[in-house]
């Protein structure tokens, strides 16, 4: 009789282990990861705030993020707050952005381990790694941009063609990340300004001019021809524009009126010399028309922009750039890309390779983003030597500048470039707005960084 009441005992004890077993493996594998975004679960907390994160270097492996335990806690640190236009920042009480959000998953470690991995470190309460990033980024140039950039609103990049890596990226005005966690008001980031490369749409305004100038020498328009160059009034929006450089005459050769930013002849195009079907095609070949991508970014854009040129007025304010369509700069890129690389676009990226946590050599990361054709080849050679003939500043520095507005803001867009000695290139990107700003503006913050990124120490 005992013997039986001790086999019932000793079998309720296992089904109890069992459906103990049983329980924690649910919650610890299946229901794991929802468990995790629980907000009421303190292990999720305490998992967060015990994470070694990964490093994030520039090209030549210089520090630009890591981990450091810190009063309990693994807690993240930057020295070079200057890069925080790419790099971002990694917060558990305020999110995180840029680099840092895009690629959470391989900087927290929990890309490259599986369920039995987790479950094993959660069980043994094992600090867990992530992997490290190599960005394309130069610290140097970046800190150049970013001490160029103080004191403006706007946003700039810099680019290796045809490589299409980012050499540095600014936006203003910006934040120091080392500090967002002395903030207090609330977790929506809302005291953080948007990144004004990668998110904020603007207006292109002139810079469709190159576009437009594409379209007309693939019509054999010559760049010699006489064109109006008169302000041009638009009705929906309510603008008059003129020429960015006052023109000295109301008519002048296609080519000057170019480097001078007018409208008129590019606007009046439109509909007459330029079918505005094929104006559509060259900002769809551009990637205007769709979603801006970079690897490692979260891109809160539109998923693609939908214009109407169904009559006189919507070619005039769309070719103008003063209409439906608003871009990045980090779409304007691919325009001054194309203009000296052949008609092509280039493979944007900002992540050079990666590592794992176990000390494995870097694995080359390899764009997802592809590069597209723009514009015929000799066209772009047509305009590249236009440009080259008519030097923005110094002797080496050449491109566009133009206006745009929204408002009552003023917006200067410049497309820059300068070459390298092995037939590369080196371009660049800006955008400021004010109420008033003048083109040097821009070009002062250009030429320095140009000269720099083609000649470096």
């Amino acid at each position: 009789m005992m013997s039986r009441e001790l086999n019932r005992l000793t079998t309720l004890i296992i089904l109890a282990f069992g459906l103990i077993v049983i329980g924690t493996g649910y919650w610890q594998i299946i229901e794991r990861d929802d468990l995790r975004r629980r907000e009421d679960n303190p292990r999720r907390v305490l998992d967060e705030l015990n994470i070694q994160r990964g490093m994030i270097f520039d090209r030549n492996e210089e520090v630009l993020a890591y981990s450091q335990p810190t009063a309990g806690i693994m807690k993240r640190y930057y020295p070079y707050p200057a890069a925080v236009g790419a790099v971002g920042h990694y917060s558990y009480t305020f999110g995180a952005a840029g680099l840092e959000e895009g690629l959470n998953d391989w900087l927290s470690g929990s890309d490259f381990q599986n369920e039995w991995e987790a479950f094993f470190t959660d069980l043994v309460h094992h600090v867990v790694e992530g992997g490290d990033v190599k960005t394309t980024l130069d610290i140097t140039l970046q800190q150049q941009l970013a001490a160029a950039m103080d004191g403006q609103n706007g946003g700039a990049l810099v680019v290796h063609v045809p490589s299409g890596e980012i050499l540095a990226m600014v936006s203003q005005p910006s934040y120091d990340p080392n500090t967002i966690e002395q903030r207090t008001n609330g977790t929506l980031l809302n005291f953080l300004p948007r990144n004004r490369v990668t998110e904020r749409q603007f207006q292109p305004g002139g810079i469709l001019q190159t576009l437009i100038l594409s379209e007309l020498l693939a019509a054999n328009t010559p760049l010699d021809k006489p064109v109006s160059v008169k302000e041009v009034t638009l009705h929906n929006p309510s603008l008059t524009l003129a020429c960015t450089t006052p023109a000295a005459h109301d008519l002048l050769p296609l080519s000057e009126a170019y480097l001078a930013g007018c409208p008129m002849p590019f606007v009046s195009a439109v509909g007459t010399s330029v079918n505005p079907e094929s104006l559509l095609n060259k900002l769809q070949a551009a990637g205007l028309l769709s979603a801006a991508r970079l690897d490692g970014f979260l891109l809160r854009t539109p998923a693609e922009n939908e214009i109407l040129l169904q009559n006189v007025d919507r070619f005039a304010a769309e070719a103008a750039g003063q209409g439906d369509l608003t871009i990045t700069p980090l779409q304007a890129v691919q325009i001054i890309a194309a203009v000296v690389n052949q008609g092509n676009g280039v493979p944007l990226h900002l992540i050079e390779a990666t590592r794992t946590p176990d000390s494995t050599p870097w694995k080359t990361f390899l764009p997802t983003t592809l590069s597209s054709a723009i514009m015929q080849p000799a066209i772009a050679g047509q305009i590249q030597m236009l440009q080259q003939e008519h030097p923005l500043a110094g002797e080496n520095v050449y491109g566009h500048i133009s206006r745009a507005y929204a408002g009552t803001r003023e917006f200067i867009w410049l497309l820059a470039w300068t070459p390298l000695e092995n037939g590369e290139s080196i371009i660049m990107v800006v955008i400021l707005e004010a109420k008033e700003i003048a083109p040097e503006t821009a070009l002062n913050i250009a030429v320095p960084i140009l000269e720099a990124a083609a000649r470096p120490d």
